[in-house]
């Protein structure tokens, strides 16, 4: 069976492997974690991701500058970025349609089966 490459992106590492460990017990995943904005498109032209997890707020740059840097290459165009934060509620984020600003994003903190559920969405 092909496994679905994700890539997770948190500056906060507990977070972030608690996704990873998760999606990994979910599914035929193959993931990548990577804790440092300044790297994450060098990770993303390195591991050629189906699907990317980010968070929006991180140091030193924002999911939202890397979302528009990654989406700015021909390569990556196409490829669905969903957002997490702690910044609203599951229930602000269950009100849009589980979208703000016509982007996807999960509250934090995640519930494992929402994010299986998303992530099956894109990933179909």
């Amino acid at each position: 069976m092909l496994k679905r490459k994700i890539l997770v992106v948190d500056d906060e590492e507990a977070m972030g492997k608690m996704v990873k460990f998760g999606l990994e017990s979910m599914g035929p995943f193959e993931i990548q974690y990577e804790s440092d904005g300044t790297r994450v498109l060098e990770a993303v032209r390195r591991f050629r991701p189906d699907l990317i997890l980010m968070d929006i707020i991180m140091t030193p740059l924002d999911g939202s500058k890397l979302a528009s840097d990654i989406k700015s290459d021909p390569l990556f165009r196409d490829t669905p970025i969903i957002f997490f934060t702690g910044t609203v509620t599951s229930h602000e984020i269950d009100d849009r349609g589980g979208s703000i600003g016509g982007q996807d994003f999960i509250a934090k903190p995640i519930e494992l089966k929402t994010l299986f559920e998303r992530v099956q969405k894109y990933l179909q």
